[in-house]
């Protein structure tokens, strides 16, 4: 009877120690759980920090400053509205956020700095100070808005703007063809013309002679004398006297 006590006493303790266990190791997870959120937070924050003082995140919105400075999408208000927004969301985001957002702006930028994106730039700023208002209607001119958009949306939209710059330029280069054609026919006409002018002058004076003019006569054209001449007779008068016929 003992032995068998002591063994029911000691699996009952066995027991006891397994169930202990068991019981603890979810509060121990659950207490562990806030620590490693606390932990990993302070982490991510450290890691902010490191980003935000880095010297890639220095040249990066350096170079933003320096593309701020010289394009024409945005006037100075609307630039200080845009960093500010920017900042608020820079101050929430993780440190792969902040990573993330960095990559893609650098991104960005080497496309509008590219000479596609020059170019395509330039054209919009062209057009919409010189076309009329229904052109750019029509052919919807309007800048990307750089700020709002990923490097993925401003690659499409910049091929987008290409596609109708390159549509524009063929289009006025056929107006050119089609102008050049125009006054190369009227050239020729005005050619021809001026043509037919030189050959009927030229029969016009193998026709008069070798001389250019008609058939001149010789001798000097005598005109009749109608110069009058005094005359002498007698009259009937107050008295004698001469007089002129």
């Amino acid at each position: 009877m003992t032995s068998r006590f002591t063994l029911i006493s000691v699996r009952g303790v066995e027991l006891a120690f397994v169930v202990a266990v068991l019981v603890a190791s979810p509060l121990a997870a659950a207490a562990d759980g806030p620590a490693k959120e606390i932990e990993g937070g302070q982490f991510d924050k450290a890691r902010r920090e490191v980003l935000l003082r880095s010297e890639s995140w220095r040249k990066t919105m350096a170079e933003l400053d320096q593309w701020y400075s010289a394009q024409p999408i945005y006037d100075q208000n609307q630039i200080e509205d845009i960093k500010q927004q920017t900042s608020h969301r820079v101050e929430v985001m993780s440190a792969d956020a902040i990573e993330d957002f960095r990559q893609d702006l650098e991104a960005r930028l080497a496309m509008l700095e590219s000479p596609e994106g020059r170019d395509v730039l330039n054209w919009i700023r062209a057009n919409r100070a010189a076309a009329a208002p229904a052109y750019r209607k029509k052919m919807d001119i309007q800048y990307p808005d750089v700020a709002r958009l990923n490097s993925a949306q401003l690659r499409a939209q910049l091929d987008l703007l290409s596609e109708k710059r390159s549509a524009a330029q063929n289009q006025i280069a056929m107006l050119e063809r089609k102008r050049e054609a125009r006054i190369a026919a009227l050239q020729a006409e005005q050619r021809l013309q001026y043509e037919e002018r030189e050959r009927a002058f030229e029969r016009g004076v193998a026709s008069f002679g070798k001389g250019g003019y008609p058939n001149r006569p010789t001798s000097v054209r005598q005109y009749p004398d109608v110069v009058s001449r005094p005359g002498y007779g007698f009259g009937f008068g107050f008295g004698f006297g001469f007089g002129f016929w």
